[in-house]
């Protein structure tokens, strides 16, 4: 039987700054950031803005995406973002390394097990899990490390790509973690969205969950959306950093420029991307889980 999961409890104001190590497993391009940063996007998603020498577009990203969240709960100030180039074999040299967390995420998921920098990350996720010293959350590509680095398994999903809005349903167990108590500090917030609605760029999804761990949210393209184990890990296999303006330069390069995806394809994509007011998105509500999710285990 899948384990119930655990509710964060409401942290407190934050005493100080929370430090989060954010595990870039890609690198992207000028075009996709200028885009995202241009983006006139109302729901919440946040938008690189000047961009650190030192950080990258996925580590700004999250630093915007937590930061946002941090500010709606009160704790303006609260994140201090440290990016490693996971991509490139970087990872923190323990798996505590004094961070309350750490994030990891890809553009795209291509699953390359026989590259040596995933084999390394592996490693430090399986550390990083049986310590139980710091709170994993991962993003997209780092859902998936998660589930093949802790017994899962992940694959080619049959069903093809999901790319763009995308509307997940709840699972119990997701229900009942995401419900269990107003996930934004703000008064007039509602608990939760009853069809959370993100982001996706994936072909790659989770066949087997991982032992220990519960389903979270599912979509009718892929059935693992979500999973969380315990209080200590969070995954969700969308999007909550991305914006539409991102994602359509993402779509448009891979459908003029690499021929991924097809014209038809891409157009549908678009359909949503451009109608906000019909397909809206909870990218915000998903950064404040993910900064609650977070500030409890400091909490601790």
């Amino acid at each position: 039987m899948t384990p119930a999961p655990t509710h964060p409890p409401t942290p407190p104001r934050r005493l100080r700054p929370l430090r989060i190590a954010v595990l870039v497993c890609d690198t992207t391009t000028p075009a996709v950031l200028s885009a995202a940063a241009a983006s006139n996007d109302a729901d919440g998603a946040a938008t690189p803005g000047s961009l650190p020498a030192s950080m990258s577009g996925y580590g700004a990203l999250f630093r915007g995406l937590l930061e946002s969240a941090a500010a709606r709960a009160g704790d303006a100030g609260a994140v201090e973002v440290v990016e490693y180039d996971a991509w490139a074999g970087k990872v923190p040299e323990e798996a505590g390394s004094g961070f309350d967390a750490v994030v990891h995420d890809r553009e795209t998921s291509a699953y390359e097990d026989h590259l040596e920098w995933v084999r390394r990350l592996k490693a430090f996720v399986r550390a990083a899990a049986e310590a139980r010293a710091t709170r994993v959350v991962g993003v997209c590509f780092g859902h998936q490390i998660v589930a093949e680095a802790l017994g899962g398994k992940v694959s080619k999903n049959p069903k093809g790509w999901e790319v763009g809005w995308t509307e997940m349903a709840y699972t119990p167990e997701g229900r009942a973690l995401f419900g269990g108590a107003p996930l934004a500090a703000n008064a007039d917030s509602s608990a939760y969205p009853d069809r959370p609605r993100l982001l996706s760029m994936h072909q790659d999804h989770v066949e087997v969950v991982p032992p220990g761990f519960a389903v979270t949210m599912s979509s009718p393209v892929c059935a693992v959306q979500g999973m969380v184990r315990g209080s200590d890990i969070l995954t969700v296999q969308a999007h909550p950093e991305f914006n539409r303006g991102l994602v359509r330069e993402l779509v448009r390069s891979r459908t003029e420029d690499v021929k991924i995806f097809s014209p038809e394809f891409a157009a549908t994509v678009y359909k949503h991307l451009d109608d906000p007011a019909a397909y809206a998105l909870d990218s915000a509500w998903f950064a404040d889980v993910m900064y609650r999710f977070i500030a409890a285990g400091a909490s601790e």
